[in-house]
């Protein structure tokens, strides 16, 4: 059996016309050129791909055209994750256009569906020298009533409680400070998915779950750190169950590298191409390869321009988006892994 597979692991995702048009305009070369060097691309889908007139009664309410889709194909992406918290803003209607949208186009997806086991049914993909792949989503930021049921559309979701910790006597010293937010997922819903990927993992080489997960910065308390609670026990029920990488998404930013019984837990990528619709979206992004022959990760640094568009970022950029990625898993990271050591860095220096 052949391991030349190699997979490219991008950030959030909401495309416009305009990232067709830089493609066709020969602005993304090196991009595209990097991105088609791989086996299969894999990115979050961060809205539905329709032109419905159905808005969810929601804070945040994204959507796209289903031609975007096309600038997607161009730049080499060819998997996209549908498990999040916005897939659903145009309803059912929506999420069938965005399903139709991906088949018609040959893109690969996942994570959401006509029912629960359509939603959980993983991408499958096997190369050309029988190395294969599979991506399991699942989505643990769910607006209510969007997670798929054996009877109803929606997503893939694993639910996490949530709990509110007080001290009285801080609260006495420190009037006004904000409460510790418990979170967890239960055991039962862990030890289910941690099942599929066991099965996943014995019918393939390579198996990564990307989860939809976390907290954007402007919602978290700054001394409660980046990470929600729940997040690193989740991973790494995960890792021990079989998969080789926890792919993150959602909150905007980059965020930690960890490598844990040595595979990979990337909280989050950032964005890979966001056409912009808040000032406070985050333009450094990083692009992480995959290769089982010889083992490695590598990561490599992108900048969004003005309109949401990425381009890999070089010299003195590019090394500050690396070197702000390895301040943040400073305290995350263990050097010296078998599997996915050494951690290649490189495109930024």
């Amino acid at each position: 059996m052949g391991n030349s597979l190699t997979v490219a692991l991008v950030g959030d995702m909401l495309p416009s016309a305009d990232l067709a048009s830089a493609v066709a305009c020969g602005e993304l070369t090196d991009l595209v050129k990097v991105l088609t060097g791989h086996s299969l691309v894999l990115g979050n889908l961060e809205a539905p791909l329709s032109r419905a007139t159905v808005r969810m009664p929601k804070t945040t309410v994204l959507q796209c055209d289903p031609d975007a889709l096309n600038g997607l194909r161009a730049t080499g992406v060819s998997a996209v994750s549908l498990s999040n918290n916005l897939i659903m803003d145009c309803g059912f209607e929506g999420l069938r256009d965005t399903i139709n949208s991906c088949q018609a186009s040959g893109m690969m997806h996942c994570g959401a569906g006509g029912s629960m086991v359509e939603a959980m049914k993983p991408i499958s993909w096997t190369g050309s020298e029988g190395c294969s792949v599979a991506v399991l989503a699942v989505s643990c930021t769910l607006p209510n009533s969007s997670q798929a049921t054996s009877h109803k559309p929606g997503v893939a979701a694993i639910r996490v409680n949530v709990a509110f910790e007080v001290d009285p006597n801080m609260m006495a010293e420190q009037p006004g400070m904000s409460p510790s937010v418990r979170t967890w997922v239960d055991k039962r819903e862990i030890e289910e998915l941690c099942s599929k990927v066991e099965r996943l993992k014995r019918e393939h080489n390579l198996v990564i779950v990307t989860l939809h997960w976390g907290v954007q910065p402007e919602f978290l308390a700054p001394a409660y750190g980046l990470l929600a609670e729940y997040q690193r026990p989740l991973a790494r029920s995960l890792i021990d169950a079989g998969a080789d990488v926890i792919h993150g998404h959602h909150p905007h930013v980059l965020l930690p590298l960890e490598v844990y019984k040595g595979k990979a837990i990337l909280y989050s990528l950032g964005n890979f191409v966001f056409r912009p619709w808040r000032s406070r979206a985050e333009a450094e992004s990083v692009l992480v390869s995959l290769s089982l022959a010889p083992p490695s990760l590598t990561l490599r640094p992108l900048v969004l321009d003005s309109r949401g568009i990425p381009t890999l970022a070089r010299g003195q950029q590019g090394q500050s988006i690396l070197t702000t990625v390895l301040r943040l898993s400073a305290l995350s990271v263990e050097v010296g892994q078998d599997i996915w050591s050494p951690l290649a860095v490189i495109e930024g220096r």
